[in-house]
């Protein structure tokens, strides 16, 4: 949960400016980890001119901005969404080389994400099971509600940051909390990685 919740941290920062910034193009390249895992951002605001038609293959982009070219805040709250299921995934968000129906990582996670007792279908399978159903749970929960069909119904980065703190207070304080986090930074590095090869 540190390299999302810092990634998330940094986006709440551009929010909340007198200006506020849209970080237009969020994916797992635009996170950098230094050498303690902290997350800092990257290529924000350098929004590019890009055709209607490439948007549409763009799985980071929230639907509105594909139907209508129209960014907003919560257009990088989607995109946060689809960061935060691809670290709990630990695989990319368009990955061609799984079967069809799992090319897509948010349409097919939808129907795992309502349900603890589905959550592990989607948990990286790396984890080993080494993580807090619950927690598993309420990240999938605010996955679901970052990638919410109709921007009104995303939360705003602040209060994806609240969340984020609990779930990493949860995580540090249960009994494999330490496991938690060593893995979950394996699985992010693995996911950077591979979105890295793929760019």
């Amino acid at each position: 949960m540190k390299v999302a919740l810092g990634a998330a941290k940094g986006l709440a920062f551009l929010h909340s400016g007198n200006v506020p910034v849209i970080q237009h193009e969020f994916n797992t390249s635009n996170v950098l980890l230094d050498s303690s895992y902290n997350a800092k951002l990257s290529d924000f605001g350098l929004a590019r001119m890009e055709p209607m038609d490439d948007l549409s293959t763009d799985v980071h982009a929230a639907p509105e901005y594909v139907d209508t070219g129209h960014l907003t805040m919560k257009s990088d709250v989607y995109s946060f969404g689809v960061v935060l299921l691809e670290i709990l995934a630990g695989r990319p968000a368009l990955d061609k080389n799984r079967p069809s129906i799992e090319h897509n990582l948010v349409e097919w996670a939808r129907q795992y994400l309502t349900s603890e007792r589905r959550i592990s279908h989607i948990m990286d399978a790396q984890l080993g099971g080494q993580y807090s159903l619950a927690c598993a749970h309420k990240a999938a929960t605010l996955v679901l509600q970052c990638i919410s069909v109709h921007p009104r119904d995303r939360p705003g980065m602040e209060q994806v940051v609240a969340a984020l703190e609990q779930l990493q207070d949860a995580n540090e304080t249960g009994a494999s909390g330490q496991s938690d986090v060593r893995l979950g930074m394996e699985q992010v590095v693995a996911v950077l990685g591979q979105q890295l090869q793929d760019d």
